[in-house]
């Protein structure tokens, strides 16, 4: 009977570390997934992608029971960012200064955007 339960528990042992570390795994996927989640919210909202990185780091959405983000919660924080950072924002790119004397492709490309309106 000893032995039985000696066998028992050596069985029982591997299976709770395998399903302790499933359990981190999950954890980390769901992190990953929230990160991409928040991504690709920050993208739709047009934040530039040169600053994406440092938008996301930015937002801390609110977790549900499951540890994902609520939808709720990530539109919430891209619409706070991007009023408390315009400079994240695309339509911030829209006028660049420029400095020192223009090649003849920038030339051209002003004067294609003069035609159709766009300066």
């Amino acid at each position: 009977m000893y032995n039985e339960e000696l066998d028992m528990a050596y069985d029982y042992i591997p299976a709770t570390e395998a399903s302790a570390g499933a359990t981190l795994r999950a954890e980390e996927l769901t992190a990953k997934l929230n990160v991409a989640r928040v991504r690709v919210a920050m993208l739709l909202a047009g934040v530039r992608p040169d600053r994406l990185e440092r938008a996301v780091r930015l937002a801390a959405p609110d977790v549900d029971e499951n540890g994902e983000y609520t939808e709720e919660s990530i539109a919430a924080e891209v619409a706070a960012v991007l009023k408390e950072f315009p400079e994240l924002n695309r339509q911030a790119m829209a006028y660049i200064p420029r400095v020192g004397a223009m090649d003849a492709n920038e030339q051209m490309l002003d004067q294609i955007s003069e035609i159709f309106g766009n300066k």
